[in-house]
């Protein structure tokens, strides 16, 4: 009985948030090399355009920019 650290189970060895002056440019550079939306980038209610990938690897990366007021 235990956790199961797996790709498959969700798991994954590092998470990195990143500010960013443009995050869309970025993640189409990033699907562009394989990796795969896993939460859409969107302006969210606190005042960031968000969103989280995972790279061929495993990796999350947050990808944040400040919206403009």
């Amino acid at each position: 009985m235990g956790l199961e650290f797996s790709f498959v189970s969700g798991w994954t060895p590092v998470l990195i948030q990143i500010e960013l002056e443009d995050c869309d440019k970025v993640a189409n550079r990033m699907l562009a090399e394989r990796a795969e939306v896993v939460i859409p980038i969107k302006d969210r209610p606190y005042g960031k355009r968000e969103g989280r990938l995972r790279d061929p690897f495993g990796h999350l990366w947050i990808l944040s920019q400040q919206v403009a007021k």
